[in-house]
């Protein structure tokens, strides 16, 4: 990026108003969809955490988090509801940065953990949220959301992964190494998919190889298109095998104590997940 990030915790009026544009920007919402701007200006108040990010004042990116409790341990943690940077910037760190400015804020509140949701089929969401931030897989949840009226999710359920970021015991996320370059060796006996190309060039799943029990010292390696909403628009019948697809991998994966660890990059607009058992990676420090 040629220009500064600037991030700032809004605090008038027309600050609040930029993080209402961008969320009506990412998500393609009408007015009646954005989050009002007295649900932002309550979060900020009552624990929560709303960020905008600036370049040349011109607003670029928000977070949007509320305070939550955990039913059962009653830890008190953040849930971050919305990350969303504008389109033509996307890609650009400034994610990462709004993530890593969250997290500062967080722990200057003795907050040490944030939880939030994501596609497991957006893969660049993957790539952040698993190879820069080092978060933890926690659940695949089914139609998370319900129906979903945005340009990003309409006409397909819902379906989430859960994961948690350990402020304090995760890999610091500055100086993470993970390898995700098309290079990595893949043993095709771990594979848990098969996957073509179909006429129009699009990456399709074939079948599923479910094993009868998961080894504790291998990794299995899921398939994924990197361009799943080029295929939302344009195959939705497609879109709709992928969810299906990979809902019924991982969703057998993580039952048997097997989780999401990295997501590799791989050539001609296809990627992989890496899987192994869950206290079997380095990675997955729970607290």
């Amino acid at each position: 990026m040629n220009h500064s990030l600037r991030i700032i915790v809004p605090e008038s009026l027309r600050e609040y108003e930029d993080v209402q544009k961008l969320h009506k920007t990412v998500w393609g919402l009408d007015d009646l969809q954005v989050t009002p701007l007295h649900i932002l200006m309550a979060s900020q108040k009552i624990g929560g955490l709303v960020l905008c990010g600036y370049i040349d004042d011109q607003p670029v990116g928000f977070i949007h988090a509320l305070c939550g409790v955990d039913p059962d341990s009653r830890q008190i943690y953040m849930y971050s509801h919305n990350l969303g940077v504008i389109p033509y910037l996307q890609g650009k760190g400034i994610g990462f940065q709004l993530k890593l400015r969250q997290k500062e804020l967080a722990l200057d509140r003795g907050i040490n953990l944030i939880r939030w949701t994501f596609d497991p089929l957006e893969t660049r969401n993957a790539h952040l949220n698993l190879n820069k931030l080092g978060c933890i897989v926690k659940e695949y949840v089914v139609d998370y959301w319900g129906e979903m009226d945005d340009k990003l999710n309409r006409g397909l359920p819902s379906d989430r992964l859960i994961i948690e970021w350990h402020l304090q015991s995760t890999p610091n996320a500055q100086t993470m190494t993970i390898d995700t370059n098309e290079g990595t060796e893949i043993n095709p006996d771990y594979n848990l998919n098969q996957v073509t190309f179909d006429r129009s060039g699009f990456l399709a799943p074939k079948h599923s190889a479910k094993p009868v029990s998961y080894q504790t010292d291998v990794s299995y390696f899921v398939s994924v298109p990197t361009n799943f909403q080029e295929i939302r628009l344009q195959n939705a019948g497609l879109a709709l095998e992928w969810r299906m697809h990979v809902r019924d991998i991982l969703r057998d994966a993580l039952s048997h104590n097997v989780t999401i660890l990295r997501f590799i990059r791989k050539e001609h607009e296809h990627g992989l997940y890496e899987l192994r058992y869950r206290n079997a990676s380095a990675y997955l420090l729970e607290q």
